[in-house]
Protein backbone atom coordinates (compact mmCIF):
# COMPACT_ATOMS: atom_id res chain seq x y z
CA UNK A 1 0.00 0.00 0.00
CA UNK A 2 2.90 2.33 0.78
CA UNK A 3 4.39 1.68 -2.68
CA UNK A 4 1.07 2.42 -4.34
CA UNK A 5 0.84 5.77 -2.57
CA UNK A 6 4.41 6.60 -3.57
CA UNK A 7 3.94 5.79 -7.30
CA UNK A 8 0.58 7.54 -7.33
CA UNK A 9 2.08 10.77 -6.07
CA UNK A 10 5.08 10.37 -8.40
CA UNK A 11 2.80 9.99 -11.41
CA UNK A 12 0.85 13.12 -10.48
CA UNK A 13 4.10 15.06 -10.14
CA UNK A 14 5.32 13.89 -13.57
CA UNK A 15 2.07 14.96 -15.17
CA UNK A 16 2.30 18.40 -13.61
CA UNK A 17 5.90 18.91 -14.75
CA UNK A 18 5.33 17.58 -18.27
CA UNK A 19 7.68 14.67 -17.93
CA UNK A 20 4.98 12.29 -19.22
CA UNK A 21 3.99 12.55 -22.89
CA UNK A 22 0.44 13.08 -24.00
CA UNK A 23 0.23 9.63 -25.60
CA UNK A 24 0.80 8.05 -22.24
CA UNK A 25 -1.68 10.17 -20.25
CA UNK A 26 -4.65 7.91 -20.97
CA UNK A 27 -2.76 4.89 -19.60
CA UNK A 28 -1.67 6.94 -16.58
CA UNK A 29 -5.26 7.96 -15.94
CA UNK A 30 -6.32 4.32 -15.88
CA UNK A 31 -3.50 3.60 -13.48
CA UNK A 32 -4.61 6.48 -11.22
CA UNK A 33 -8.20 5.12 -11.11
CA UNK A 34 -6.91 1.65 -10.31
CA UNK A 35 -4.80 3.13 -7.52
CA UNK A 36 -7.80 4.97 -6.01
CA UNK A 37 -10.01 1.87 -6.07
CA UNK A 38 -7.27 -0.26 -4.54
CA UNK A 39 -6.85 2.16 -1.62
CA UNK A 40 -10.61 2.24 -1.04
CA UNK A 41 -10.76 -1.56 -1.16
CA UNK A 42 -8.02 -1.88 1.47
CA UNK A 43 -9.67 0.66 3.79
CA UNK A 44 -13.03 -1.09 3.58
CA UNK A 45 -11.48 -4.49 4.30
CA UNK A 46 -9.51 -3.11 7.26
CA UNK A 47 -12.74 -1.72 8.79
CA UNK A 48 -14.60 -4.99 8.27
CA UNK A 49 -11.76 -6.97 9.88
CA UNK A 50 -11.70 -4.77 13.00
CA UNK A 51 -15.46 -5.09 13.41
CA UNK A 52 -15.24 -8.87 13.01
CA UNK A 53 -12.69 -9.12 15.83
CA UNK A 54 -14.97 -7.13 18.15
CA UNK A 55 -17.97 -9.31 17.29
CA UNK A 56 -16.01 -12.52 17.86
CA UNK A 57 -14.86 -11.32 21.28
CA UNK A 58 -18.47 -10.62 22.30
CA UNK A 59 -19.63 -14.00 21.00
CA UNK A 60 -16.84 -15.75 22.93
CA UNK A 61 -17.86 -14.02 26.18
CA UNK A 62 -21.49 -14.95 25.61
CA UNK A 63 -20.63 -18.57 24.88
CA UNK A 64 -18.53 -18.88 28.03
CA UNK A 65 -21.36 -17.46 30.14
CA UNK A 66 -23.90 -19.79 28.54
CA UNK A 67 -21.72 -22.83 29.26
CA UNK A 68 -21.37 -21.78 32.92
CA UNK A 69 -25.14 -21.39 33.25
CA UNK A 70 -26.07 -24.67 31.57
CA UNK A 71 -23.34 -26.95 32.88
CA UNK A 72 -24.30 -30.15 34.68
CA UNK A 73 -24.46 -28.87 38.27
CA UNK A 74 -25.48 -32.24 39.67
CA UNK A 75 -21.93 -33.51 39.22
CA UNK A 76 -20.55 -30.87 41.62
CA UNK A 77 -20.42 -30.63 45.40
CA UNK A 78 -23.49 -28.95 46.99
CA UNK A 79 -21.44 -26.23 48.69
CA UNK A 80 -18.79 -25.78 45.98
CA UNK A 81 -19.07 -22.10 45.10
CA UNK A 82 -15.69 -21.80 43.43
CA UNK A 83 -16.94 -22.38 39.88
CA UNK A 84 -19.47 -19.62 39.46
CA UNK A 85 -21.46 -17.77 42.09
CA UNK A 86 -24.24 -15.19 41.89
CA UNK A 87 -22.04 -12.07 41.53
CA UNK A 88 -20.06 -13.77 38.76
CA UNK A 89 -23.26 -14.48 36.86
CA UNK A 90 -23.87 -10.74 36.74
CA UNK A 91 -20.83 -10.46 34.46
CA UNK A 92 -23.30 -11.52 31.77
CA UNK A 93 -25.09 -8.23 32.39
CA UNK A 94 -25.21 -4.87 30.67
CA UNK A 95 -21.52 -4.51 29.85
CA UNK A 96 -21.18 -8.00 28.37
CA UNK A 97 -24.24 -9.40 26.67
CA UNK A 98 -26.86 -6.73 27.21
CA UNK A 99 -28.76 -9.06 29.53
CA UNK A 100 -28.65 -9.90 33.23
CA UNK A 101 -30.46 -12.08 35.74
CA UNK A 102 -32.99 -11.41 38.49
CA UNK A 103 -33.06 -13.78 41.47
CA UNK A 104 -36.36 -15.22 42.61
CA UNK A 105 -36.34 -15.19 46.41
CA UNK A 106 -39.91 -16.35 46.83
CA UNK A 107 -39.06 -20.04 46.61
CA UNK A 108 -36.68 -19.88 49.57
CA UNK A 109 -38.40 -17.14 51.55
CA UNK A 110 -38.55 -19.22 54.72
CA UNK A 111 -34.84 -19.96 54.47
CA UNK A 112 -34.00 -16.26 54.04
CA UNK A 113 -35.98 -15.35 57.13
CA UNK A 114 -33.90 -17.60 59.33
CA UNK A 115 -31.29 -15.90 61.47
CA UNK A 116 -27.81 -17.35 61.64
CA UNK A 117 -27.19 -18.88 65.09
CA UNK A 118 -24.32 -17.82 67.31
CA UNK A 119 -21.76 -19.27 69.70
CA UNK A 120 -20.96 -17.04 72.69
CA UNK A 121 -17.57 -17.28 74.41
CA UNK A 122 -17.06 -15.61 77.82
CA UNK A 123 -13.75 -15.70 79.65
CA UNK A 124 -10.41 -14.10 80.46
CA UNK A 125 -7.34 -13.63 78.23
CA UNK A 126 -7.45 -17.29 77.22
CA UNK A 127 -10.71 -16.35 75.47
CA UNK A 128 -9.71 -12.84 74.40
CA UNK A 129 -6.67 -14.22 72.59
CA UNK A 130 -8.62 -17.17 71.22
CA UNK A 131 -8.89 -15.65 67.75
CA UNK A 132 -5.12 -16.01 67.49
CA UNK A 133 -2.18 -13.65 67.63
CA UNK A 134 0.69 -12.83 65.27
CA UNK A 135 -0.77 -14.89 62.48
CA UNK A 136 -1.32 -18.01 64.62
CA UNK A 137 -4.65 -19.78 64.91
CA UNK A 138 -6.66 -19.63 68.14
CA UNK A 139 -9.33 -22.00 69.40
CA UNK A 140 -12.08 -19.43 68.68
CA UNK A 141 -10.87 -18.78 65.15
CA UNK A 142 -10.82 -22.53 64.54
CA UNK A 143 -14.40 -22.72 65.81
CA UNK A 144 -15.35 -19.86 63.51
CA UNK A 145 -13.81 -21.68 60.55
CA UNK A 146 -15.59 -24.93 61.44
CA UNK A 147 -18.95 -23.16 61.76
CA UNK A 148 -18.41 -20.86 58.79
CA UNK A 149 -21.77 -20.16 57.11
CA UNK A 150 -23.40 -22.03 59.98
CA UNK A 151 -22.94 -19.89 63.09
CA UNK A 152 -21.20 -16.68 64.15
CA UNK A 153 -18.70 -16.85 67.01
CA UNK A 154 -19.11 -13.98 69.48
CA UNK A 155 -16.00 -13.45 71.61
CA UNK A 156 -16.39 -11.81 75.01
CA UNK A 157 -12.90 -12.34 76.39
CA UNK A 158 -11.38 -9.92 78.92
CA UNK A 159 -7.65 -10.21 79.58
CA UNK A 160 -6.68 -10.17 83.26
CA UNK A 161 -10.23 -10.71 84.52
CA UNK A 162 -11.19 -13.07 87.31
CA UNK A 163 -14.72 -14.17 88.26
CA UNK A 164 -15.25 -10.99 90.32
CA UNK A 165 -14.52 -8.92 87.24
CA UNK A 166 -16.77 -11.23 85.21
CA UNK A 167 -19.75 -10.52 87.45
CA UNK A 168 -19.02 -6.81 87.20
CA UNK A 169 -18.88 -6.82 83.39
CA UNK A 170 -21.87 -9.14 82.96
CA UNK A 171 -24.33 -6.32 82.05
CA UNK A 172 -22.18 -5.72 78.98
CA UNK A 173 -21.73 -9.39 78.14
CA UNK A 174 -25.44 -10.20 78.39
CA UNK A 175 -26.00 -7.90 75.42
CA UNK A 176 -24.43 -10.62 73.30
CA UNK A 177 -27.42 -12.80 74.17
CA UNK A 178 -29.90 -9.96 73.71
CA UNK A 179 -28.47 -9.19 70.27
CA UNK A 180 -29.05 -12.85 69.45
CA UNK A 181 -32.63 -12.66 70.68
CA UNK A 182 -34.09 -13.31 67.24
CA UNK A 183 -31.85 -16.25 66.46
CA UNK A 184 -30.37 -19.16 68.40
CA UNK A 185 -27.30 -19.51 70.59
CA UNK A 186 -25.97 -22.97 69.78
CA UNK A 187 -23.81 -23.17 72.89
CA UNK A 188 -21.81 -20.98 75.29
CA UNK A 189 -18.42 -21.34 76.93
CA UNK A 190 -17.37 -20.05 80.36
CA UNK A 191 -13.59 -20.01 80.81
CA UNK A 192 -12.37 -18.36 84.05
CA UNK A 193 -9.96 -19.40 86.76
CA UNK A 194 -6.44 -18.78 85.47
CA UNK A 195 -6.37 -15.38 87.19
CA UNK A 196 -8.46 -16.39 90.23
CA UNK A 197 -5.81 -19.04 90.95
CA UNK A 198 -2.94 -16.54 91.34
CA UNK A 199 -1.41 -16.83 94.80
CA UNK A 200 -2.88 -14.79 97.70
CA UNK A 201 -1.40 -11.31 97.97
CA UNK A 202 -1.81 -10.69 94.25
CA UNK A 203 -4.69 -8.37 93.25
CA UNK A 204 -6.29 -10.91 90.90
CA UNK A 205 -6.55 -13.64 93.56
CA UNK A 206 -10.02 -14.98 94.41
CA UNK A 207 -10.37 -17.56 97.22
CA UNK A 208 -11.55 -21.02 96.23
CA UNK A 209 -14.98 -20.89 97.83
CA UNK A 210 -15.74 -17.46 96.42
CA UNK A 211 -14.56 -18.68 93.02
CA UNK A 212 -17.08 -21.51 93.20
CA UNK A 213 -19.92 -19.18 94.18
CA UNK A 214 -19.00 -16.72 91.45
CA UNK A 215 -19.06 -19.50 88.87
CA UNK A 216 -22.50 -20.60 90.07
CA UNK A 217 -23.81 -17.04 89.70
CA UNK A 218 -22.35 -16.71 86.21
CA UNK A 219 -23.84 -20.03 85.13
CA UNK A 220 -27.28 -19.00 86.42
CA UNK A 221 -27.03 -15.68 84.58
CA UNK A 222 -26.18 -17.38 81.28
CA UNK A 223 -28.94 -19.94 81.80
CA UNK A 224 -31.44 -17.17 82.47
CA UNK A 225 -30.55 -15.45 79.21
CA UNK A 226 -30.80 -18.68 77.24
CA UNK A 227 -34.20 -19.43 78.78
CA UNK A 228 -35.37 -15.90 77.99
CA UNK A 229 -34.22 -16.32 74.41
CA UNK A 230 -36.01 -19.66 73.99
CA UNK A 231 -39.21 -18.16 75.39
CA UNK A 232 -39.13 -15.12 73.12
CA UNK A 233 -38.50 -17.33 70.09
CA UNK A 234 -41.09 -19.96 71.11
CA UNK A 235 -38.37 -22.60 71.15
CA UNK A 236 -39.16 -24.26 74.46
CA UNK A 237 -39.49 -27.64 72.73
CA UNK A 238 -36.18 -27.32 70.90
CA UNK A 239 -33.08 -29.15 72.19
CA UNK A 240 -31.43 -27.13 74.95
CA UNK A 241 -28.19 -25.30 74.26
CA UNK A 242 -25.38 -26.37 76.59
CA UNK A 243 -22.99 -24.24 78.60
CA UNK A 244 -19.45 -25.59 78.43
CA UNK A 245 -17.48 -24.68 81.56
CA UNK A 246 -13.73 -24.93 81.01
CA UNK A 247 -11.26 -25.43 83.85
CA UNK A 248 -8.07 -23.33 83.93
CA UNK A 249 -5.19 -25.02 82.08
CA UNK A 250 -1.88 -26.00 83.70
CA UNK A 251 0.83 -23.45 84.49
CA UNK A 252 4.52 -23.83 83.71
CA UNK A 253 5.94 -22.09 86.78
CA UNK A 254 9.52 -21.84 85.53
CA UNK A 255 8.54 -20.41 82.15
CA UNK A 256 6.10 -17.95 83.75
CA UNK A 257 8.62 -16.64 86.30
CA UNK A 258 11.23 -16.27 83.53
CA UNK A 259 8.71 -14.38 81.40
CA UNK A 260 8.06 -11.98 84.32
CA UNK A 261 11.77 -11.70 85.16
CA UNK A 262 11.10 -12.99 88.67
CA UNK A 263 12.91 -15.66 90.59
CA UNK A 264 9.65 -17.18 91.86
CA UNK A 265 6.32 -17.71 90.16
CA UNK A 266 3.14 -16.16 91.53
CA UNK A 267 1.19 -19.08 90.05
CA UNK A 268 1.51 -22.71 91.05
CA UNK A 269 0.36 -25.55 88.85
CA UNK A 270 -1.01 -27.59 91.78
CA UNK A 271 -3.05 -24.60 92.98
CA UNK A 272 -4.46 -24.06 89.51
CA UNK A 273 -5.47 -27.72 89.53
CA UNK A 274 -7.48 -27.17 92.71
CA UNK A 275 -9.42 -24.38 90.97
CA UNK A 276 -10.19 -26.78 88.16
CA UNK A 277 -11.64 -29.23 90.66
CA UNK A 278 -13.77 -26.41 92.05
CA UNK A 279 -15.29 -25.98 88.58
CA UNK A 280 -16.51 -29.56 88.78
CA UNK A 281 -17.90 -28.94 92.25
CA UNK A 282 -19.80 -25.85 91.11
CA UNK A 283 -21.38 -27.68 88.17
CA UNK A 284 -22.17 -30.71 90.34
CA UNK A 285 -23.85 -28.49 92.93
CA UNK A 286 -26.08 -26.88 90.28
CA UNK A 287 -27.06 -30.23 88.76
CA UNK A 288 -27.79 -31.70 92.19
CA UNK A 289 -30.03 -28.78 93.09
CA UNK A 290 -31.69 -29.07 89.70
CA UNK A 291 -32.38 -32.78 90.25
CA UNK A 292 -33.84 -32.14 93.67
CA UNK A 293 -36.20 -29.61 92.19
CA UNK A 294 -37.10 -32.08 89.43
CA UNK A 295 -36.03 -29.65 86.75
CA UNK A 296 -33.65 -31.96 84.98
CA UNK A 297 -35.79 -32.08 81.83
CA UNK A 298 -36.97 -28.48 82.06
CA UNK A 299 -36.28 -26.24 79.08
CA UNK A 300 -35.34 -23.51 81.54
CA UNK A 301 -32.20 -25.43 82.46
CA UNK A 302 -29.75 -25.67 79.56
CA UNK A 303 -27.39 -28.60 80.14
CA UNK A 304 -23.96 -28.10 81.66
CA UNK A 305 -20.72 -29.80 80.63
CA UNK A 306 -17.20 -29.52 82.00
CA UNK A 307 -14.13 -29.53 79.75
CA UNK A 308 -11.08 -30.21 81.91
CA UNK A 309 -8.32 -28.37 80.07
CA UNK A 310 -5.80 -29.23 82.81
CA UNK A 311 -6.19 -32.92 81.98
CA UNK A 312 -6.51 -32.19 78.26
CA UNK A 313 -3.10 -30.49 78.23
CA UNK A 314 -1.56 -33.21 80.46
CA UNK A 315 -1.10 -30.97 83.48
CA UNK A 316 0.51 -33.80 85.45
CA UNK A 317 3.48 -33.87 83.04
CA UNK A 318 5.53 -30.67 82.79
CA UNK A 319 7.41 -31.83 79.73
CA UNK A 320 4.10 -32.47 77.98
CA UNK A 321 2.08 -29.40 78.98
CA UNK A 322 4.94 -26.91 78.53
CA UNK A 323 4.71 -27.46 74.76
CA UNK A 324 1.18 -25.99 74.77
CA UNK A 325 2.07 -22.69 76.51
CA UNK A 326 3.68 -19.58 75.04
CA UNK A 327 4.87 -17.94 78.27
CA UNK A 328 4.04 -20.50 80.91
CA UNK A 329 0.46 -19.22 81.30
CA UNK A 330 -1.11 -18.42 77.93
CA UNK A 331 -1.73 -20.85 75.11
CA UNK A 332 0.42 -21.06 72.01
CA UNK A 333 -1.01 -22.28 68.70
CA UNK A 334 -0.57 -25.93 69.63
CA UNK A 335 -2.39 -25.33 72.92
CA UNK A 336 -5.19 -23.44 71.15
CA UNK A 337 -5.63 -26.30 68.72
CA UNK A 338 -5.81 -28.75 71.62
CA UNK A 339 -8.56 -26.70 73.32
CA UNK A 340 -10.45 -26.50 70.01
CA UNK A 341 -10.21 -30.27 69.60
CA UNK A 342 -11.50 -30.78 73.13
CA UNK A 343 -14.50 -28.52 72.54
CA UNK A 344 -15.39 -30.18 69.24
CA UNK A 345 -14.99 -33.71 70.61
CA UNK A 346 -17.32 -32.84 73.48
CA UNK A 347 -19.92 -31.34 71.10
CA UNK A 348 -19.76 -34.23 68.64
CA UNK A 349 -19.99 -36.83 71.40
CA UNK A 350 -22.64 -35.35 73.71
CA UNK A 351 -24.47 -32.83 71.49
CA UNK A 352 -24.26 -34.12 67.91
CA UNK A 353 -27.24 -31.97 66.87
CA UNK A 354 -24.99 -28.94 67.44
CA UNK A 355 -22.06 -30.23 65.38
CA UNK A 356 -21.66 -29.01 61.78
CA UNK A 357 -23.80 -31.02 59.38
CA UNK A 358 -21.37 -32.36 56.81
CA UNK A 359 -23.59 -34.92 55.08
CA UNK A 360 -26.54 -33.53 53.13
CA UNK A 361 -29.07 -36.15 54.25
CA UNK A 362 -27.86 -36.45 57.85
CA UNK A 363 -30.61 -36.53 60.47
CA UNK A 364 -28.99 -33.95 62.74
CA UNK A 365 -26.38 -31.24 62.74
CA UNK A 366 -26.11 -27.54 61.91
CA UNK A 367 -26.58 -27.07 58.15
CA UNK A 368 -25.06 -24.45 55.89
CA UNK A 369 -27.04 -21.23 55.75
CA UNK A 370 -28.90 -20.62 52.50
CA UNK A 371 -29.45 -22.79 49.47
CA UNK A 372 -26.59 -24.41 47.55
CA UNK A 373 -25.60 -22.06 44.76
CA UNK A 374 -26.91 -24.50 42.14
CA UNK A 375 -30.40 -24.35 43.68
CA UNK A 376 -30.74 -20.56 43.90
CA UNK A 377 -33.73 -19.92 41.57
CA UNK A 378 -33.28 -17.65 38.54
CA UNK A 379 -36.62 -16.97 36.86
CA UNK A 380 -36.16 -13.66 35.06
CA UNK A 381 -33.84 -12.44 32.32
CA UNK A 382 -33.30 -8.68 32.20
CA UNK A 383 -32.73 -7.09 28.76
CA UNK A 384 -30.79 -3.84 29.18
CA UNK A 385 -30.58 -3.21 25.43
CA UNK A 386 -34.31 -3.14 24.78
CA UNK A 387 -35.43 -0.37 22.42
CA UNK A 388 -38.02 0.61 25.03
CA UNK A 389 -35.33 1.36 27.59
CA UNK A 390 -33.66 4.78 27.43
CA UNK A 391 -32.05 4.55 30.84
CA UNK A 392 -30.73 1.98 33.25
CA UNK A 393 -34.17 0.63 34.20
CA UNK A 394 -34.26 -3.03 33.10
CA UNK A 395 -36.96 -4.46 30.87
CA UNK A 396 -38.02 -7.89 32.17
CA UNK A 397 -38.98 -10.95 30.22
CA UNK A 398 -39.88 -14.08 32.14
CA UNK A 399 -37.97 -17.17 31.11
Amino acid sequence: MVLMVYYGWKMADDLDNGRITLSKRIDRSKYRLTFVFAVLFLLVNFHIASQSVSIMNQLSTAANGFVALTDDVEAREPDDDTTMDAPMLLLLGKRRMGKGVVWDNNNDKNDNNKKRPSIVLFGDSLTQRAFGENGHAGWASLLAATYSRRADVTNRGFGGYNTRHALHVWPTVEQAYEESNHNTVLFSTLFFGANDAVLPGNPQHVPLKEYRENLIQLIHKIRGKLHQQDSSNNQQDQPSKPILVLTPPPVDEEAWSAFRNHTESNRINAVTRSYGKMVREAVHQILLQQEQQQLQQSSSCPPLAVLDTWELLQGHNQTAYSQYLSDGLHLNELGNRKIYQGVMELIERDYPHLAPKTVKDADEGVPLEGLPWQDVPITTIVDYNSSNSNNDQPQESTS
